[in-house]
């Protein structure tokens, strides 16, 4: 029973966060009773806010990197590792399947290859004016 109600409990404080977050940006960009909103001056000097945003387009571009290496790192480890494994050397399979040269398909004109320019040459009519 009382993880039932601590489960209430934490649901409904999620949901009071979301809520209050929720009504806050829409008084930030409404302009209404909050304190700072979209349309207010900045409050500090700019070349502060410089810094910030080259700090944290950087912070940002590291995080992307690491992730990016992490999800390289698991992909090799786990995909590569398995197929290799799983993968039985040649002739050691449990049917061989023999493969020559006589059971390649052919087209029914005897020729190998797709019906290209030779048939519609020779089907063409030319007129010259």
């Amino acid at each position: 029973m009382i993880k039932r109600i601590s489960a209430f409990v934490y649901g409904a404080a999620c949901y009071a966060v979301f809520f209050g977050t929720f009504l806050y940006a829409a008084g930030f960009v409404g302009n209404l009773i909050v304190p700072k909103s979209m349309d207010s001056p900045a409050s500090g000097p700019w070349a502060t806010a410089l810094l910030i945003d080259v700090g944290l387009e950087l912070l940002r571009d590291r995080i992307q990197e690491i992730r990016r290496v992490i999800l390289d790192v698991e992909a090799h480890q786990v995909t590569g590792q398995e197929a290799f494994q799983e993968l039985a050397p040649p002739g050691e399979g449990p049917v061989d399947l023999p493969v020559g040269p006589g059971d390649v398909p052919e087209h029914d004109d005897g020729e190998v290859g797709t019906p290209g320019p030779k048939r519609r040459r020779a089907e063409s009519e030319v007129i010259v004016l």
